[in-house]
């Protein structure tokens, strides 16, 4: 049983790189043989990202040019005659050149053609093959008509004088009435499209861009523009990515070497397991070293905590340093001694009685809470949280600080609130965060003194029967003043209390069943202040506890 502890700690160290190295030695070898496939299909996802990238720009660029035509007030007016003049004609003439010069730069034809519910048609095209009427018989004439301020990419159209096109149509509407008037179509070369990612083709890739039926409209291999892409798609090697506005997909299809990923799987795998071996003897070592370093200190001072806790107040640790541990040892001594040195003091005069006993009440919360604490942190070590540990032994070491350096019975409020943060920090740790604190004490009350200490059994109370909720427990400090007395209220939100179970605490003296009761608090009030002062527990079964205290202002 001498080194159960250290035992514990190496053993758990070790089955968890152990279990770690077996694991990933098994599964590895799977995985190192997609690995560069996996890396492929990164390179191929970003080559998508910088193609769809590139493709919406140039399809926004020129939807906006297909709004800005169809919102033209002067197009919307003539479209809506019966019979059109020849100077409106050369207006929509116009407006269709003004398009064509803007775009000059794709140095590409973009066919433009203008259809009227009237069957007024215009266009830049040496035929047109479109009417207003002729559309209406098209499947995806419904979904057009609820287009409301959007452009739409429609199948490929094979021409003989431009193979290789595809259109994209918007709806024009009167701007008030927003009725259809009009259809307004785009017809572009599809070498816009594919010069848009041509320069990111690397061997063994083919990359598609299809419209919302899978037919394809652009790719590398022309032959294949107008086929559907799912008759020939390669599920493992394909990738898509969609826009919805314009119905457009962008796919990839890739080619591998299965044999050439697999045998560089199987030198990177042998490479692995023998750095692992070395890395796992190596831990080893480790372990064995770190978890004697952490046990052994505090596995001797919760020997003299234990020690302590039973009334073993002339009992010393050897434990010593620099650190968090160290500093507790050093003030564990301290309060040993004082504790100590009140027990005999206490024995010869007996003049002092009153302040002796409200020393001892005070100093009688330390032991309990610090073996407490540190069985919560030689459990957290037990669960190799190593860091979670450190933590708690700081915040510790602060309340440590706080409750022992100094012999002053009174202290500002503002110097308790500032305590009790740091505790239920640390109990949060140890709860794994189902606690937390909130102070509602104005300003103006924070500078009033208190007997120290007082406010903290009460919160730990809280904190020991609220970890039994299955909910996140709050702890609220509030107070105000009335005269020449001081009200504080420590409320939370935690399983309360039966009506008959309180009134069994209210007789027994707000005695707690945990380690420190109410009874030690309300005791050092009435010491302190007298009988017309103390505490008053009031608690709601499933609803939470509120302890009201009453304290004099001097």
């Amino acid at each position: 049983m001498k080194h159960a502890f250290l035992t514990k700690i190496f053993l758990a160290i070790v089955l968890i790189v152990a279990a770690f190295f077996v694991l990933n030695s098994v599964l590895l070898y799977n995985y190192i043989a997609n690995q560069i496939k996996i890396e492929n299909e990164r390179i191929i996802e970003s080559k998508l990202d910088a193609i769809e990238g590139n493709l919406d720009i140039l399809l926004n660029s020129i939807s906006f040019e297909q709004k800005k035509m169809a919102h033209n007030s002067n197009l919307i007016n003539i479209l809506t005659q019966e019979t059109i003049s020849a100077s409106e004609a050369r207006e929509v003439k116009r407006l269709m050149e003004e398009f064509a010069w803007s775009h000059g730069h794709l140095s590409l034809r973009i066919d433009i053609y203008i259809l009227s519910k009237k069957e007024n048609n215009f266009s830049n095209a040496t035929f047109n093959p479109y009417t207003y009427a002729g559309l209406q018989s098209e499947d995806w004439w419904i979904e057009f008509l609820s287009l409301r301020d959007q452009s739409m990419l429609l199948d490929t159209l094979v021409s003989p004088e431009f193979p290789y096109t595809f259109k994209i149509i918007r709806p024009i509407r009167t701007i008030i009435q927003q009725e259809t008037v009009g259809a307004l179509i785009f017809e572009i070369s599809e070498r816009v499209l594919f010069d848009s990612y041509k320069d990111l083709t690397s061997f063994g890739e083919n990359y598609f861009v299809v419209n919302s039926e899978n037919i394809i409209i652009s790719s590398q291999d022309k032959s294949l523009i107008g086929e559907d892409f799912l008759k020939f798609a390669d599920n493992s090697g394909e990738k898509h990515k969609t826009n919805n506005l314009l119905r457009w997909s962008l796919a990839s299809g890739c080619i591998y070497s299965v044999k050439d990923i697999i045998q560089e799987g199987q030198e990177r795998y042998f490479k692995y397991i023998l750095y692992s071996l070395v890395l796992l003897v190596f831990f080893i070592l480790i372990a064995f070293l770190f978890a004697y370093r952490i046990s052994s200190p505090i596995r001797e001072l919760n020997e003299d905590m234990r020690k302590l806790s039973v009334g073993d107040y002339a009992v010393r640790t050897k434990v010593s340093g620099n650190n968090e541990i160290g500093l507790i040892a050093t003030t564990f001594n301290e309060m040993a001694e004082n504790m100590q040195n009140i027990l005999e003091t206490t024995k010869k005069d007996e003049k002092v009685k009153g302040e002796l006993k409200l020393n001892f009440l005070r100093a009688q919360i330390n032991p309990h809470f610090i073996y407490n604490t540190l069985t919560s942190i030689r459990f957290l070590i037990d669960m190799d949280k190593n860091e979670e540990a450190s933590e708690m032994l700081l915040l510790f070491t602060k309340l440590l600080r706080h409750s022992l350096s100094s012999d002053v019975e009174l202290v500002p409020l503002k110097y308790e609130i500032d305590n009790l943060k740091n505790y239920v920090e640390l109990q949060s740790i140890r709860y794994s965060g189902k606690v937390s604190f909130k102070s509602e004490i104005p300003e103006d009350l924070e500078e009033l003194l208190i007997p120290s200490l007082i406010l903290q059994p009460v919160v730990e109370n809280s904190i020991f029967h609220g970890a039994n909720c299955t909910h996140h427990v709050l702890i609220s400090l509030g107070g105000y003043v009335e005269g020449d007395i001081l009200h504080l209220s420590v409320r939370d939100n935690g399983v309360g209390m039966s009506a008959s179970r309180l009134a069994e605490v209210r007789k027994a003296d707000y005695t707690s069943s945990s380690s420190i009761g109410l009874n030690n608090v309300n005791e050092r009030i009435k010491l302190y202040y007298g009988d017309d002062f103390g505490i008053l527990v009031e608690s709601v079964e499933n609803e939470g506890t509120a302890v009201h205290f009453t304290l004099s202002i001097e």
